[in-house]
């Protein structure tokens, strides 16, 4: 079900950072997008017990995250031989709740892509949360794929202080049907779980927290839209140099046209990063593009725009 359900975000999100464009592992060196850096450390399976208990397997996996994808997935999703510019098709975004309020933004979107070809459609729960010693923000697609829903989210935590981390990302599929707020209290479950005595426990804590915060909020206040399916979920830890290069990639493969905002949600970045506003870095990105042109490469785009 993982490979299923993250090989249509690929092509339905495009290059959205919940699955980040991968290459043949080969050519890692000579690798241009913002996850290329970031380790993955574990991918978990969960399952639910009868008495509603989680069961979780652990793999441990300790290598950068594009070549995991190139291993575990055909084909090559990169973007640094220009081979993702643009195409012609037709977006459109409807708000349909906003529950925000305070230092937290929590919307549901209907997103449809399309042109004379083709017509896609989902939905997209967007959740931004600001904090003195944190950003941290959470988008999750739900499709329905043959007459199922499914659930892949991506969240990004972001410290403001002086804690500095190596980029690293968990995945986490939850193999059991859930509603849409068991989802996210069962992450908040597994996260609290695999941080314990680990680096990524400051940064999963607070993970941890949002989502049992999330998840209460979903069961509460979003009635029909709490629906079932499977899920799917990636967690990292990215800067602002990572962000700058996924917004790169996304910006080549989508065009600058569609907005700075649309392209933190395609990105999965809807938050301040590294301090950062994810709107202000995808301006300077596509200022950089017009200047320097997709073929340059996201890493030397970034190093002239003073994020790397």
């Amino acid at each position: 079900m993982l490979k299923k359900v993250l090989s249509l975000v690929l092509v339905l999100v495009m290059l959205s950072s919940s699955v980040v464009p991968v290459m043949a592992a080969s050519d890692a060196e000579k690798c241009s997008c913002g996850a290329c850096e970031i380790t993955l450390k574990r991918v978990v399976e969960v399952e639910l017990a009868k008495n509603g208990k989680t069961i979780l397997n652990v793999t441990e996996i300790n290598q950068s995250l594009s070549e995991w994808f190139a291993e575990n997935f055909e084909g090559s999703f990169s973007c640094a031989d220009g081979s993702c510019l643009a195409f012609d098709y037709q977006l459109e975004i409807k708000e349909l709740l906003n529950l925000s309020k305070n230092n937290k933004e929590l919307k549901l979107l209907e997103i449809k892509v399309y042109n004379e070809t083709t017509s896609h459609e989902f939905k997209l729960l967007s959740y931004f949360a600001q904090t003195a010693t944190y950003n941290l923000s959470l988008i999750t697609r739900i499709m329905e794929i043959d007459g199922e829903n499914y659930f892949v989210t991506t969240i990004n935590v972001a410290p403001k202080d002086d804690k500095k981390f190596a980029p690293f990302a968990d995945i986490v599929e939850i193999k059991s049907k859930t509603t849409l707020a068991e989802h996210y209290r069962i992450l908040a479950e597994v996260l609290n779980q695999i941080r314990k005595g680990d680096e990524t426990g400051w940064v999963w804590n607070k993970a941890k927290n949002e989502l049992s915060y999330l998840s209460r909020v979903v069961e509460r206040e979003m009635g029909e839209y709490n629906v079932e399916g499977y899920a799917a979920a990636t967690t990292m830890d990215i800067d602002a140099c990572g962000a700058c290069k996924v917004l790169f990639e996304v910006a080549c493969a989508v065009g600058c046209g569609v907005g700075m905002a649309t392209l933190c949600i395609l990105a999965g970045l809807t938050t301040g990063v590294g301090g950062i506003a994810c709107a202000a870095i995808a301006a300077a990105v596509c200022w950089a593009i017009g200047e320097y042109g997709c073929d340059s490469g996201a890493g030397y785009v970034c190093t002239q725009i003073g994020y790397c």
